[in-house]
């Protein structure tokens, strides 16, 4: 119940519907036109992409915050899932990279502004470098703040801090489950 009911689904519900308010175009908006574009049959490429859309899962009133979360999440990681399926094969490694990474960057650095604007207002050093510059409990304070955002990734562990880096573990990757607890998602990650 406390899964399904509990603040960290709620929470999980709240992010995620703020995420996808940024990110959850991007597939549609940019990765099947230059697919389109690139790919010999443009019209296989939108008949695929219509099929992707059809397997969404519903989010429904009814469903509880941790379902919306996971249905949301599954969604957008299996339309990635597959646009990226689709992209690797038609250019370099380093043209696909540049091209995936900088636009889920760009998308997701717009998205966490807020979170950013926040801890430069907390900022006691005026360095500009976050809460206290690089102490430890500036470093922790970040982390903590990075953790808030499990619904992307899953749990965040903080494990060590030294000289001002909080170093960060993710013990169960939501990308890799969140679609299908036996098939893991290879290019979405």
């Amino acid at each position: 119940l406390q899964q399904q009911f509990g603040l960290k689904a709620w929470w999980g519900a709240f992010v995620m519907r703020s995420e996808m308010k940024h990110l959850g175009g991007i597939v549609d908006q940019t990765y099947v036109p230059i697919l389109r574009l690139t790919d010999d049959d443009p019209d296989r490429i939108q008949r695929d992409w219509e099929v992707v859309k059809a397997r969404r899962d519903e989010v429904t009133f009814w469903d509880t915050p941790y379902a919306r979360w996971k249905k949301t999440y599954a969604n957008f990681v299996r339309e990635l899932e597959w646009a990226f399926g689709e992209l690797k094969p038609t250019m370099s490694e380093r043209d696909f990279e540049d091209l995936v990474v900088h636009t889920m960057c760009g998308r997701l650095d717009e998205w966490v502004g807020w979170m950013k604007r926040g801890l430069k207002r907390l900022d006691s050093s005026g360095d500009g470098k976050g809460l206290g510059g690089d102490s430890p409990a500036a470093a922790r304070m970040s982390a903590k703040s990075l953790a808030m955002m499990w619904p992307i990734v899953g749990d965040i562990e903080i494990r060590d801090v030294e000289d001002g880096v909080a170093v960060c573990y993710i013990p169960d990757c939501a990308m890799h489950w969140v679609v299908s607890e036996t098939e893991a998602q290879t290019n979405a990650c």
